[in-house]
């Protein structure tokens, strides 16, 4: 009864199993039935909450007290690697009035040779002992064709026989416990299908592309990068003509190309680059950008923009390899500001950049990049990230199509995405988040924990009222709210 399964075992919902033994609420398998609840509800709560909606999933953990009631905790740390592990080191430990926990995050399983990205889940009860292990693979969000899920994996399991029937059908009951009901029938895609193994295929040969040309991109900063070396190269954005795209807008869209100023934005410098707009929509021509830095709030899920900085060259001659070297120049100095400060001879230009990098709240107008980094003349810019312009709201790379023009010299704003090519949305795809899109910092971390401590105190406030209203689910409201205003200054913030 207690031999570990280590084998996969495919997990299939009710209709495809033979029938479970009747659960009794004190027989042997009431410890199992209720494990699957809880793993089943917990995919559940992270689909809808994170994969669905496009955002990379938290780690997670729910604890199920011995009255039923469940509470949410995030794993936070700063490593998150290894605060992961001490998440799961506790997990063998039962907590006071705890009777069973459950701990989720990201993972990846192998899907006939090709890695795909999936929801791990690790869960246990404490009396009598009971523990499995269950890996979903799903299709990203920003894939095509959305967000999607495969058959779920039982990795490891602390029972066999008959106990396997039971969690099986526990695991797919806990999956419409959690309200809305009916993730399972909403989002099942077989993962065999043929249009699902042709975008892993696309998927994995992206990745060795962005794999290549970050090798690339490690070579001589002063740039010798041919088109064939570019992997941006033939993309063809300097044929895009903005003007007529904007011209062929019907009526009821021609705002979509325009920036959302935010309330912030009245009596700040960067108000310029929003009155440049209709003109950069005009005249504007379409080169590569590369963002040196950015508010980390773009990196993940929300609805408000940020303002960022971005070296470009308003001839479209650099090559975006270069570009990047130059990004990361850039970022050394404002780690030098004392050198530059003491120079002799000075340098002017790198010291106004250093400084400019380190305040975080001032605002660049076409800064003159220092001629010994390149042989073009680059152009430092602080633009608006406005998430209705970028593929899944979310800044997946650091390099991006920009809208320059001669008649308003450094105001530049991100191409929006919907004229963005092909190519370029395939390769932004399989990006990771903040893939080339600037260095962190301290501020960054504080920014990310209030992001997701805002995020987990609204979660775990629904989790209390579903279960049943009580003074703490107020509390946590409040203290959300509390969070988001703190978000919203440090929205004027590029990093």
């Amino acid at each position: 009864m207690q031999a570990t399964v280590k084998l996969p075992l495919l997990l299939r919902p009710p209709h495809a199993v033979s029938t479970a033994p009747p659960v009794i609420a004190d027989g042997p398998y009431f410890a199992i039935h209720q494990l699957g609840l809880l793993a089943g509800s917990q995919l559940s709560l992270v689909s809808r909450i994170f994969l669905a909606a496009g955002q990379r999933p938290d780690a997670l953990v729910t604890h199920e007290g011995h009255d039923g009631g469940r509470t949410v905790v995030q794993v936070m740390g700063v490593n998150p690697a290894a605060a992961l592990d001490a998440q799961r080191a506790k997990l063998g430990q039962q907590e006071g009035g705890v009777r069973a926990s459950v701990l989720s995050h990201e993972g990846s399983l192998d899907l006939g040779g090709i890695q795909s990205c999936a929801l791990i889940l690790e869960a246990r009860w404490f009396d009598p002992s009971a523990h499995a292990l269950v890996a979903v693979p799903y299709r990203a969000a920003a894939t095509p064709g959305g967000f999607a899920l495969h058959q779920p994996r039982l990795l490891e399991f602390s029972h066999g026989g008959a106990a396997l029937a039971v969690i099986e059908a526990a695991f797919f009951a806990g999956i419409d416990s959690f309200k809305p009901a009916g993730l399972w029938a909403e989002y099942f895609s077989d993962e065999n299908d043929a249009k699902n193994v042709a975008l892993r295929m696309g998927s994995r040969a992206d990745a060795r592309a962005a794999r290549a040309g970050q090798a690339r991109s490690s070579g001589d900063a002063r740039g010798t990068a041919s088109e064939t070396d570019d992997p941006y190269a033939g993309m063809g954005i300097d044929a895009i003509d903005i003007a007529r795209l904007v011209a062929q807008l019907p009526a009821h869209e021609r705002s979509y190309p325009m920036l959302e100023i935010p309330p912030w934005a009245e009596g700040d410098p960067l108000s310029g680059l929003f009155d440049a707009v209709p003109e950069l929509l005009h005249s504007g021509r379409v080169v590569w950008g590369q963002v040196i830095q950015i508010n980390n709030l773009m990196l993940v899920g929300g609805r408000d923009g940020a303002p960022g900085e971005i070296v470009y060259d308003p001839s479209g001659q650099t090559s975006t390899d270069d570009l990047l070297e130059v990004a990361r120049a850039l970022m050394k100095m404002r780690g030098n500001i004392a050198s530059l400060r003491a120079a002799n001879p000075p340098e002017p230009e790198a010291l106004a950049i250093a400084e400019h990098l380190e305040n975080e709240y001032t605002r660049a107008v076409g800064m003159p990049v220092p001629r010994g980094l390149s042989r073009h003349s680059l152009l430092l810019s602080t633009v608006y990230f406005d998430r209705r312009h970028i593929p899944g709201g979310i800044l997946r790379s650091g390099m991006v199509p920009i809208l320059a023009s001669e008649k308003c010299p450094g105001r530049v704003m991100v191409l929006p995405s919907r004229w963005w090519p092909g190519d370029l949305l395939e390769v932004w795809k399989s990006t990771p988040p903040g893939h080339g899109a600037g260095a962190g910092n301290a501020g960054d971390r504080t920014t990310r924990f209030i992001v997701r401590a805002s995020m987990i105190f609204t979660l775990g406030a629904t989790v209390k009222l579903t279960v049943g209203p009580d003074g703490l689910s107020w509390i946590m409201v409040m203290l959300s709210s509390i969070l988001v205003t703190a978000l919203t200054f440090l929205n004027r913030r590029k990093t």
